[in-house]
């Protein structure tokens, strides 16, 4: 008998092969969340794996864009800080912008793994799907609601693998890219829907989007990579991607 399996090893290079070609993906129920009736909150959770030093540094946590009554100022300062545990125990959820830092709050102290029982994250990250999602939907000023959805959309990629949560978290991003140009995270939305689409599998939509990265004009030239943990300029952060998907199709 011939030895058969060299053809079944050409066949299994095909296979993995054709799963990166130029195929698109079905996008029918990510557009739908698109609808202001169809966007609703699936999930049940959030990570994401930013640094504190994110928080304090970036004017994308805590932006002085517009005018903040005292209170929000202290919580912004609570936040620049690292002093989560302080926002929280404000409860100040009077403003859009309040629920927003909050939420925040409840995020980077979700983060922290090692501090917290498994019970204690969970409501952690509860609290703060659900401030990001509100302040994402109908939040105001417009630049809130884009960091909102941003967050919000990171929150479920970093938590879940499953395809629903994804594709809400894809939802979410598109809404920024469809909806809201010209805002701060306008770039952070490619970047974090070609990581998304990077994680399912979708080859074909993640390098679309790293490429489409490196056209966006930038409002402030530069975009936080959860998975280096490090700021980019668009164009860094494109060729990043696109090097990370060329190793998952073809590796060395």
């Amino acid at each position: 008998m011939k030895n058969i399996f060299p053809f079944f090893g050409v066949l299994l290079l095909f296979v993995f092969a054709s799963s990166c070609k130029e195929v698109d993906e079905d996008t029918t129920n990510i557009n739908k969340l698109l609808d202001e009736d169809n966007y609703k909150s699936y999930f049940k959770g959030e990570e994401k794996s930013a640094t504190d030093q994110y928080v304090e540094d970036s004017p994308k946590y805590a932006s002085d864009e517009y005018e903040s009554g005292e209170d929000v100022q202290k919580i912004k300062q609570y936040i620049r800080s690292g002093n989560f545990a302080a926002v929280i125990e404000m409860n100040n959820l009077n403003s859009d912008e309040s629920k927003y830092y909050t939420g925040i709050a409840y995020y980077c102290l979700m983060k922290r793994r090692d501090r917290f029982s498994p019970s204690k994250l969970v409501a952690y990250r509860d609290k703060a799907v659900a401030l990001l999602e509100e302040v994402g939907k109908q939040g105001n000023p417009t630049s809130l609601r884009t960091r909102a959805l941003l967050w919000y959309a990171m929150a479920l990629h970093l938590n879940y693998s499953d395809l629903r949560n994804n594709r809400i978290a894809l939802g979410a991003l598109q809404k920024v890219q469809r909806e809201l140009k010209g805002t701060d995270v306008y770039d952070d939305s490619y970047l974090v829907a070609a990581l998304i689409y990077t994680k399912m599998g979708w080859y074909v939509q993640a390098r679309k989007h790293y490429r489409a990265l490196k056209t966006i004009k930038s409002t402030d030239g530069r975009v936080w990579d959860p998975e280096d943990k490090v700021y980019y300029s668009p164009t860094q952060a494109a060729e990043v991607g696109l090097e990370r998907v060329r190793k998952i199709c073809y590796p060395e």
